[in-house]
């Protein structure tokens, strides 16, 4: 069974969260979604699986035993540490100017973006819709 973790430094607007929830649902991948946090500064909380928190044992062996690491936004120094055979799918959100992209890019084996006009022309990639379960909408 092919393991995938989906890590978002950030909730994206739970669009990470979707995207698990879409995966336990449809498919038989083993899937772990690790944020780094679950709330923005402004105080709105998101729904998470597993939280990047020191002593975490549960996020790291996920990130540990996946075969494909799905990265939202942003290139973590637990990422890079903790790297080993994994292929890497990073997908953008943001708009370049924000967050370290570049080395994202760098580290990933494929990059994608949203499906939005401004991100496909920012990034000059390929657009990935956002996945949302049609049951629940």
């Amino acid at each position: 069974m092919t393991k995938v973790a989906i890590f978002s430094r950030t909730p994206l607007a739970a669009a990470p969260w979707e995207l698990y929830k879409a995966l336990r649902k449809y498919t038989d991948i083993d899937v772990a979604l690790i944020n780094n946090t679950a709330q923005y500064a402004d105080g709105r909380r998101f729904p998470y699986h597993l939280l990047m928190v020191p002593n975490n044992g549960a996020a790291m062996t996920a990130l540990n035993e996946s075969d494909l690491w799905h990265v939202h936004n942003y290139l973590t120094p637990q990422l890079i540490v903790a790297k080993k055979n994994q292929k890497v799918i990073a997908q953008f959100h943001s708009l370049p100017r924000l967050g370290n992209w570049q080395q994202l890019m760098n580290f990933a084996d494929q990059c994608y973006t949203i499906s939005q006009p401004l991100q496909e022309k920012e990034y000059g990639l390929k657009g990935l819709p956002n996945i949302i379960d049609p049951d629940e909408y």
